[in-house]
């Protein structure tokens, strides 16, 4: 049995899994999970052939596709945390049409992570232990919930309610 949990550690260690229609609301395709990894398909099935059963059907999706992943992610990250935080940290116009070398978007960002920065660790600060620690994980560190769940060996579902009401309660803080 500690073999089995050897391969386990390091199909993990290879492979990203993701669950499709989890993924991508409305997906409609096939194959219910995507394995993001470096190895081929026919490496896949030589090294953890055994382990495969429980994810067919799947697709192989290059590391590539994983790099352009997490970017999208933590994009949607930027965009949520400035919607939490509401509009107060808007640069305006007049500010653009007086200082256009200093309105570039990486420091109109730059500075957004500044003003929100503090006041969004405060609030996150006082979430309960557990719904910061997967908020923190989620966001910050870009993980699914599905990740999530087996790092902490617990039922996604409870993840994902976990950082639901840890976003409310951060909406709740900020107001």
């Amino acid at each position: 049995m500690a073999n089995i949990k050897d391969l386990e550690l390091q199909f993990a260690a290879d492979c990203k899994v993701i669950e499709l229609r989890y993924e991508y609301k409305g997906y409609t395709g096939d194959e219910r999970y995507g394995l993001i990894t470096s190895l081929s398909e026919q490496e896949l099935s030589c090294k953890y052939g055994c382990l495969l059963e429980r994810y067919a059907p799947y697709i192989v999706l290059d590391l590539s596709f994983g790099e352009v992943r997490d970017d999208f992610r933590r994009n949607e990250h930027k965009h949520e945390v400035r919607l939490l935080m509401g509009n107060q940290f808007e640069i305006s116009e007049d500010f653009e049409e007086h200082h256009p070398e200093l309105a570039t978007p990486d420091s109109i960002d730059e500075l957004i992570r500044k003003e929100a920065s503090s006041e969004l660790w405060e609030a996150i600060n006082k979430l309960k232990p557990l719904q910061k620690s997967r908020l923190i994980k989620h966001y910050f560190e870009g993980m699914s919930s599905r990740e999530i769940a087996v790092a902490e060996g617990v039922n996604y579902s409870a993840v994902d309610k976990s950082i639901t009401t840890a976003v409310k309660n951060l909406k709740y803080f900020l107001s």
